[in-house]
């Protein structure tokens, strides 16, 4: 973020007030953190409450009093990030003609929790559950394509690491490889 908007500014005042915040965070008590994250707008660079807990209605069923629980999970430490991305896991598992919720959403939101803790396994399984419910939905066609990009990445660092190649190569002309 930091070379972005060093290099780049931006004319929205709230976006800058948390780039700015999100920059100085080591520098700022906590306390003040707070007080002026919640003055700001929400926002991307604004991980505080991602997936805060909306209020549902009185006659919300368990299944979905459940995602609202996981998916707020999702947005605290890693401990509770993985018990919110297992419950939206076997929630999906269960899914049925019953149920008055978005697999696609709640399957991308476990999904890309997964993603962001390098799980790509869990991820995999997560968007194939989804997708029985919704085969065609934009997004988790393009997590699809996402989590086979990464497992072909790290089957290549793999099989490079094996042949004692590097990563990345030398390209261009006259590019030799180092002794």
């Amino acid at each position: 973020m930091r070379g972005i908007f060093g290099q780049y500014t931006s004319v929205n005042p709230e976006l800058l007030t948390q780039v700015q915040i999100r920059l100085q965070q080591s520098a700022i008590p906590p306390q003040i953190q707070s007080i002026l994250g919640a003055v700001a707008c929400p926002s991307l660079f604004d991980n505080a409450g991602l997936y805060r807990s909306a209020p549902l209605p009185k006659n919300a069923d368990e299944e979905v009093r459940r995602l609202s629980r996981a998916a707020e999970l999702i947005g605290l430490d890693a401990g509770g990030r993985q018990r919110g991305i297992r419950e939206i896991e076997e929630l999906l598992s269960n899914y049925s003609d019953k149920s008055n919720w978005s697999a696609s959403y709640f399957g991308s939101v476990a999904a890309k929790a997964s993603l962001s803790d390098h799980d790509l396994d869990s991820a995999r399984r997560i968007i194939a559950l989804a997708r029985r419910q919704a085969p065609n939905e934009a997004q988790l066609l393009y997590l699809t394509r996402v989590i086979e990009r990464e497992g072909a990445l790290n089957m290549n660092k793999i099989a490079s690491a094996k042949t004692g190649g590097r990563f990345s190569e030398p390209a261009g002309p006259g590019a030799s490889p180092e002794p």
